[in-house]
């Protein structure tokens, strides 16, 4: 099945979506996605969306630079802090003690 992500956000515009600004590259509607990515890097060392960039890469869906730039693209920490305070976590919650 072919995966071009911009031909598939023209596809679903048509219904009247818009890709909300408030989240990161890798989500198209969810804001729990920047601070699930931001714990996950700091508790495991890696992007989660490492391995399906890759996998993408390798069949030839994107190219590397395109994967790169959305692994290592920084979580708005106005995002992070709006889904930190909405799940009542202010202390630290990138420690194991969750």
């Amino acid at each position: 099945m072919d995966y071009n992500i911009e031909d598939i956000f023209k596809n679903i515009e048509r219904f009247g979506w818009e890709k909300p600004k408030d989240v990161d590259a890798n989500s198209t509607n969810c804001l729990l996605n920047s601070f699930g990515n931001c714990v996950h890097k700091q508790r495991l060392g890696f992007h989660p969306y490492a391995f399906e960039m890759a996998n993408l890469v390798r069949e030839g869906y994107i190219d590397r630079t395109t994967a790169l730039k959305r692994i290592y693209q920084q979580e708005n920490p106005h995002t992070v802090e709006l889904v930190k305070k909405k799940l009542g976590l202010m202390e630290n919650p990138f420690s194991d003690k969750m």
